[in-house]
């Protein structure tokens, strides 16, 4: 039967009794503690609610996001626990204890560093302070009072209904959430991770000037638009076939989306991406005229680099370079077979010069793209050999990340 709003709106008590549940075994296949939640609960109840918290601000960005992917989790898995991992962790409680963000923890506020990959790390957090988050809640203990988030859980979940949502990300195996998406949920939820969430699909610009600003979006994918809130969108960021059947499923298009936050927020490569998407906004005109505007096929690859790829800023400017020559190509032999993509092509795919002078005439613009972004000797260096039997991982994967590091640190401040 469906189950309305008010059921939900429950006070949370933060020491509720605790509830026998069906340890390991014969007895764990039993299923008689948990009822089955109906999908039109999910979509015409639950999500709803949420959307009313979030609206009210009862509810931060992180604990509708976390409560989003736990809902759908529960209403997927009747006959299985969506806590429940490996049981060799299973704690006295009867779910399974996750240690891996006990870890991360540890390692990242540990003053010691023996990688030389660690030394290279940096805290996002010291960019953006708690008061500067985008997030519409100030922080507050946990738990608090009022109406909790996931108060479906006594309903259809009971044995986990007196732990928080820090304590389900931070210490338990959610079912077929990547851990690596799980401990960025359970730090986004303790206010350490500069995120946006969203309803709608956003264009590949507005994920760019996020990025840009340091921040990254997460779409909630609301199925028929509930409260005014819309899912569908004519543009998608995303453009793989993986990515576009994700798109139909909310719970696998929020945790894609959380994968690629996974990425922006690495302290490894967070600082130089910030800095390498304000590096690129500096291009000269001639290339968002001849290029971006008066070329379908850049504009889409550019706007793919822009929005949808998250990681290293030396891989970032290699694509860059890729495209940038594949356009030339275009350009200069503009009814050529060869040059025009085909089906069949792979994604690495490069242009090909037909005499050095065509080559030497595209140099001639990728070196006026570096003087207009103001790399030093070294990174000019670095970027020209980029893509040739001349470049030194080692030497010149440095000197451009420190270039886009110095960007990313004047940005951020």
């Amino acid at each position: 039967a469906n189950m309305d709003v008010a059921d939900f709106a429950v006070e949370w008590d933060p020491d509720p009794p605790q509830v026998a549940v069906p340890r390991h075994g014969k007895e764990s296949k039993k299923v008689s503690t948990r009822v089955m939640m109906p999908e039109d609960a999910l979509h015409n109840s639950i999500i709803p609610h949420l959307i009313s918290q979030l609206d009210k601000q009862e509810i931060t960005q992180a604990e509708f996001a976390a409560t989003f992917i736990l809902a759908y989790t529960v209403q997927r898995l009747p006959l299985k626990s969506p806590l429940l991992g490996k049981k060799e962790r299973t704690s006295s409680d009867g779910l399974a204890h996750d240690k891996h963000y006990t870890k991360h923890r540890q390692r990242a506020s540990s003053d010691a560093s023996t990688s030389e990959q660690e030394e290279d790390e940096e805290d996002v957090l010291q960019y953006f302070p708690i008061s500067s988050l985008p997030d519409p809640c100030p922080p507050t203990p946990i738990p608090r009072s009022g109406s909790y988030p996931a108060s479906f859980l006594k309903v259809y979940y009971p044995s986990a209904a007196h732990l928080s949502l820090s304590d389900i990300y931070g210490s338990y195996k959610v079912y077929k959430v990547p851990q690596d998406v799980q401990t960025c949920i359970a730090e986004w939820l303790a206010y350490r991770i500069p995120a946006v969430l969203m309803f709608h699909i956003p264009s590949p610009h507005e994920v760019w000037t996020m990025q840009c600003e340091g921040k990254r979006v997460v779409t909630a994918f609301i199925p028929n638009g509930n409260n005014g809130h819309t899912g569908t969108s004519e543009q998608s960021t995303y453009t793989s076939e993986e990515e576009t059947r994700a798109a139909r499923d909310p719970l696998l298009f929020l945790v894609h989306d959380m994968q690629h936050l996974v990425k922006f927020v690495s302290p490894a490569h967070y600082v130089e991406q910030v800095g390498f998407h304000n590096t690129y906004a500096r291009l000269p005109s001639w290339y968002w005229e001849d290029y971006m505007q008066a070329d379908p096929q850049c504009r889409a690859d550019m706007e793919y680099m822009m929005s949808d790829m998250n990681g290293s800023s030396v891989f970032a400017l290699s694509y860059f370079k890729h495209k940038l020559m594949e356009a030339f190509s275009r350009k200069i032999y503009p009814d050529s077979e060869a040059h025009t993509k085909q089906e069949h092509q792979p994604k690495t795919y490069y242009a090909i010069f037909r005499s050095s002078d065509d080559r030497a005439q595209f140099y001639v613009i990728y070196s006026e793209v570096l003087g207009v972004w103001g790399m030093d000797e070294g990174a000019r260096e670095a970027a020209l050999c980029l893509c040739t039997e001349r470049f030194d991982h080692q030497v010149h994967s440095k000197s451009l990340r420190d270039f886009f590091k110095q960007a990313g640190r004047r940005k951020l401040g």
